[in-house]
Protein backbone atom coordinates (compact mmCIF):
# COMPACT_ATOMS: atom_id res chain seq x y z
CA UNK A 1 0.00 0.00 0.00
CA UNK A 2 1.92 2.95 -1.51
CA UNK A 3 -0.96 5.23 -2.11
CA UNK A 4 -4.46 6.39 -0.87
CA UNK A 5 -7.30 8.03 -2.28
CA UNK A 6 -9.90 9.85 -0.73
CA UNK A 7 -13.17 12.36 -0.63
CA UNK A 8 -12.33 15.19 2.53
CA UNK A 9 -15.25 17.84 3.69
CA UNK A 10 -16.17 18.71 7.39
CA UNK A 11 -19.17 19.26 9.41
CA UNK A 12 -19.50 20.67 12.97
CA UNK A 13 -21.39 22.50 15.03
CA UNK A 14 -23.65 23.92 12.25
CA UNK A 15 -21.26 24.72 9.58
CA UNK A 16 -19.75 23.23 7.23
CA UNK A 17 -17.15 23.25 4.18
CA UNK A 18 -17.95 24.60 0.57
CA UNK A 19 -16.00 21.80 -1.20
CA UNK A 20 -15.60 18.18 -1.36
CA UNK A 21 -12.23 17.64 -2.07
CA UNK A 22 -10.37 14.74 -3.68
CA UNK A 23 -7.02 14.04 -2.63
CA UNK A 24 -4.35 11.51 -2.89
CA UNK A 25 -0.70 10.85 -1.48
CA UNK A 26 1.08 8.03 0.63
CA UNK A 27 -0.57 6.85 3.70
CA UNK A 28 0.19 9.42 6.44
CA UNK A 29 1.00 12.51 3.79
CA UNK A 30 1.26 15.07 2.48
CA UNK A 31 -1.66 14.83 0.59
CA UNK A 32 -2.28 16.47 -2.62
CA UNK A 33 -5.87 17.75 -3.94
CA UNK A 34 -6.77 16.65 -7.23
CA UNK A 35 -10.22 17.96 -7.79
CA UNK A 36 -12.83 19.34 -5.90
CA UNK A 37 -16.59 19.89 -6.63
CA UNK A 38 -19.28 22.65 -4.29
CA UNK A 39 -20.90 20.02 -1.75
CA UNK A 40 -24.71 21.40 -3.32
CA UNK A 41 -23.49 19.86 -6.68
CA UNK A 42 -22.68 16.47 -4.91
CA UNK A 43 -25.79 14.31 -3.99
CA UNK A 44 -25.45 11.69 -1.53
CA UNK A 45 -23.45 8.56 -2.73
CA UNK A 46 -21.16 10.48 -4.92
CA UNK A 47 -17.60 11.00 -4.86
CA UNK A 48 -14.56 9.23 -5.59
CA UNK A 49 -15.00 5.49 -7.42
CA UNK A 50 -11.66 4.06 -9.24
CA UNK A 51 -8.00 4.73 -9.22
CA UNK A 52 -5.59 2.73 -11.78
CA UNK A 53 -2.80 0.85 -10.18
CA UNK A 54 -0.11 3.78 -10.08
CA UNK A 55 -3.07 6.22 -8.99
CA UNK A 56 -2.12 8.33 -12.37
CA UNK A 57 -5.93 8.13 -13.71
CA UNK A 58 -8.63 8.84 -10.69
CA UNK A 59 -12.38 8.19 -11.52
CA UNK A 60 -14.93 10.42 -9.57
CA UNK A 61 -18.86 10.40 -9.81
CA UNK A 62 -21.02 13.92 -8.99
CA UNK A 63 -24.13 14.97 -9.84
CA UNK A 64 -25.13 11.38 -11.55
CA UNK A 65 -21.99 11.55 -14.12
CA UNK A 66 -18.39 10.76 -14.68
CA UNK A 67 -15.58 12.64 -14.40
CA UNK A 68 -11.70 10.95 -15.56
CA UNK A 69 -8.73 12.69 -13.60
CA UNK A 70 -5.14 12.48 -15.17
CA UNK A 71 -2.75 14.40 -16.15
CA UNK A 72 -3.81 17.41 -13.86
CA UNK A 73 -6.75 17.73 -16.01
CA UNK A 74 -10.76 16.70 -15.25
CA UNK A 75 -12.60 15.83 -17.86
CA UNK A 76 -16.28 14.08 -18.49
CA UNK A 77 -16.43 10.39 -18.87
CA UNK A 78 -20.01 9.92 -20.14
CA UNK A 79 -19.97 12.82 -22.79
CA UNK A 80 -22.99 12.31 -25.40
CA UNK A 81 -23.60 8.74 -23.24
CA UNK A 82 -26.65 8.41 -21.03
CA UNK A 83 -29.29 11.18 -21.22
CA UNK A 84 -29.97 10.49 -17.12
CA UNK A 85 -26.39 10.04 -16.25
CA UNK A 86 -24.22 7.18 -15.75
CA UNK A 87 -22.22 5.04 -12.66
CA UNK A 88 -19.03 3.29 -12.65
CA UNK A 89 -19.61 -0.62 -13.31
CA UNK A 90 -19.53 -2.56 -9.98
CA UNK A 91 -21.30 -6.13 -10.85
CA UNK A 92 -23.19 -5.72 -7.93
CA UNK A 93 -27.31 -5.06 -8.16
CA UNK A 94 -27.80 -4.70 -5.01
CA UNK A 95 -25.07 -1.95 -4.84
CA UNK A 96 -26.60 -0.12 -8.12
CA UNK A 97 -27.55 3.51 -6.16
CA UNK A 98 -23.86 2.77 -4.16
CA UNK A 99 -21.51 4.63 -6.67
CA UNK A 100 -18.90 4.14 -4.07
CA UNK A 101 -18.49 1.07 -5.08
CA UNK A 102 -16.67 -0.18 -8.47
CA UNK A 103 -16.38 -3.94 -9.43
CA UNK A 104 -13.30 -6.14 -10.18
CA UNK A 105 -11.09 -4.04 -12.66
CA UNK A 106 -14.42 -1.17 -13.50
CA UNK A 107 -10.80 0.77 -14.65
CA UNK A 108 -7.81 -1.03 -16.18
CA UNK A 109 -4.80 -1.58 -13.99
CA UNK A 110 -2.97 0.97 -16.30
CA UNK A 111 -5.78 3.06 -16.43
CA UNK A 112 -6.60 2.86 -20.07
CA UNK A 113 -9.68 1.34 -20.18
CA UNK A 114 -12.93 2.64 -18.26
CA UNK A 115 -16.05 0.29 -17.88
CA UNK A 116 -19.63 1.87 -17.00
CA UNK A 117 -23.01 1.45 -17.63
CA UNK A 118 -25.67 4.15 -18.82
CA UNK A 119 -29.39 3.62 -19.44
CA UNK A 120 -29.79 5.75 -23.02
CA UNK A 121 -32.72 7.37 -22.99
CA UNK A 122 -33.51 7.54 -19.65
CA UNK A 123 -35.70 3.74 -20.71
CA UNK A 124 -34.73 0.59 -22.43
CA UNK A 125 -32.05 -1.87 -21.13
CA UNK A 126 -28.52 -0.77 -19.33
CA UNK A 127 -26.05 -0.63 -21.97
CA UNK A 128 -22.04 -1.41 -20.63
CA UNK A 129 -19.36 0.82 -22.36
CA UNK A 130 -15.75 0.94 -22.43
CA UNK A 131 -14.08 4.47 -22.48
CA UNK A 132 -10.74 3.88 -24.20
CA UNK A 133 -7.78 6.29 -23.29
CA UNK A 134 -9.94 8.68 -22.79
CA UNK A 135 -11.00 9.62 -26.07
CA UNK A 136 -13.23 6.74 -27.05
CA UNK A 137 -16.09 5.19 -25.68
CA UNK A 138 -17.02 1.40 -27.21
CA UNK A 139 -21.23 0.54 -26.75
CA UNK A 140 -20.45 -3.06 -25.68
CA UNK A 141 -24.55 -3.10 -25.93
CA UNK A 142 -27.44 -4.20 -23.82
CA UNK A 143 -26.12 -6.15 -21.04
CA UNK A 144 -24.89 -5.83 -17.07
CA UNK A 145 -21.28 -5.88 -15.68
CA UNK A 146 -20.15 -8.79 -13.92
CA UNK A 147 -16.13 -8.27 -14.21
CA UNK A 148 -13.07 -7.55 -16.23
CA UNK A 149 -9.01 -8.96 -16.32
CA UNK A 150 -6.35 -6.48 -15.24
CA UNK A 151 -6.00 -5.08 -18.89
CA UNK A 152 -9.25 -4.92 -19.76
CA UNK A 153 -8.91 -6.82 -22.86
CA UNK A 154 -11.76 -9.56 -21.55
CA UNK A 155 -15.01 -8.57 -19.51
CA UNK A 156 -17.73 -10.77 -18.39
CA UNK A 157 -21.42 -9.52 -18.94
CA UNK A 158 -24.75 -10.66 -18.11
CA UNK A 159 -27.41 -10.53 -20.87
CA UNK A 160 -31.43 -11.00 -21.24
CA UNK A 161 -31.44 -14.37 -23.36
CA UNK A 162 -35.35 -14.53 -24.17
CA UNK A 163 -36.41 -17.19 -21.02
CA UNK A 164 -33.08 -16.59 -19.11
CA UNK A 165 -30.33 -14.98 -18.46
CA UNK A 166 -26.55 -15.75 -20.27
CA UNK A 167 -23.33 -15.08 -18.96
CA UNK A 168 -20.68 -14.15 -21.85
CA UNK A 169 -16.95 -13.62 -22.43
CA UNK A 170 -16.63 -10.25 -24.22
CA UNK A 171 -13.28 -9.74 -25.96
CA UNK A 172 -12.29 -5.98 -26.19
CA UNK A 173 -9.45 -6.76 -29.23
CA UNK A 174 -11.77 -8.64 -31.50
CA UNK A 175 -15.27 -7.07 -30.60
CA UNK A 176 -16.19 -11.13 -30.00
CA UNK A 177 -18.41 -12.59 -27.31
CA UNK A 178 -18.59 -16.18 -26.79
CA UNK A 179 -21.49 -17.42 -24.24
CA UNK A 180 -20.30 -19.02 -20.94
CA UNK A 181 -23.60 -20.51 -19.36
CA UNK A 182 -27.42 -19.77 -18.45
CA UNK A 183 -29.75 -19.19 -15.79
CA UNK A 184 -33.12 -18.39 -15.01
CA UNK A 185 -32.69 -15.95 -12.71
CA UNK A 186 -29.81 -13.15 -13.03
CA UNK A 187 -26.70 -13.85 -11.70
CA UNK A 188 -25.88 -10.16 -10.39
CA UNK A 189 -28.75 -10.11 -8.44
CA UNK A 190 -27.98 -13.01 -6.25
CA UNK A 191 -24.85 -13.15 -4.15
CA UNK A 192 -21.55 -12.65 -6.24
CA UNK A 193 -18.26 -12.89 -6.14
CA UNK A 194 -15.73 -12.21 -8.97
CA UNK A 195 -12.50 -13.70 -8.56
CA UNK A 196 -10.49 -10.87 -9.23
CA UNK A 197 -7.39 -12.31 -10.34
CA UNK A 198 -5.37 -10.98 -13.60
CA UNK A 199 -6.83 -13.44 -15.82
CA UNK A 200 -10.14 -13.42 -15.06
CA UNK A 201 -9.89 -17.16 -13.83
CA UNK A 202 -13.37 -17.68 -12.24
CA UNK A 203 -16.50 -16.81 -11.45
CA UNK A 204 -18.15 -17.50 -7.72
CA UNK A 205 -22.20 -16.92 -7.49
CA UNK A 206 -25.22 -18.58 -5.62
CA UNK A 207 -28.35 -19.22 -6.74
CA UNK A 208 -31.68 -21.28 -5.27
CA UNK A 209 -31.63 -22.62 -9.21
CA UNK A 210 -30.25 -26.02 -9.42
CA UNK A 211 -27.69 -25.15 -12.32
CA UNK A 212 -25.88 -28.79 -12.25
CA UNK A 213 -26.60 -32.13 -12.05
CA UNK A 214 -25.02 -33.04 -8.58
CA UNK A 215 -26.40 -29.61 -6.83
CA UNK A 216 -28.88 -30.09 -3.73
CA UNK A 217 -32.41 -29.30 -4.75
CA UNK A 218 -33.67 -25.66 -2.80
CA UNK A 219 -37.31 -25.26 -1.81
CA UNK A 220 -39.04 -22.21 -2.66
CA UNK A 221 -40.07 -22.74 1.22
CA UNK A 222 -36.35 -22.61 2.31
CA UNK A 223 -36.12 -19.29 2.17
CA UNK A 224 -32.52 -17.28 1.78
CA UNK A 225 -30.93 -20.83 1.21
CA UNK A 226 -28.96 -20.94 -1.72
CA UNK A 227 -26.12 -23.68 -3.84
CA UNK A 228 -22.78 -21.83 -4.49
CA UNK A 229 -21.52 -22.07 -7.73
CA UNK A 230 -18.04 -22.00 -9.37
CA UNK A 231 -17.73 -21.49 -13.14
CA UNK A 232 -13.99 -22.26 -14.52
CA UNK A 233 -13.71 -19.57 -17.13
CA UNK A 234 -10.70 -20.82 -19.13
CA UNK A 235 -12.02 -24.39 -18.86
CA UNK A 236 -15.57 -23.40 -19.57
CA UNK A 237 -17.50 -25.78 -16.69
CA UNK A 238 -20.02 -24.88 -13.94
Amino acid sequence: LTRVGFDSHFETFGAESKDLEFKTGPPGGPYTTVASAPRSQVPAGSGWVAASGDFSKLVLATAGNLYEYSGGELRQLNVGVGACGARIAHGDEQGATDVERSGPHSLSHDGSRVFFEAVPGCSGPTHTFIRVNGSETVDLGAGSFLAANEDGSEVLLEKNGGEGHEVVLYDTATAVESKLFSAKGTVREDDLHVSAGPHLSALYFSSAEQLTPGAPSVSPSQSGVSDLYRYDIPGRTL
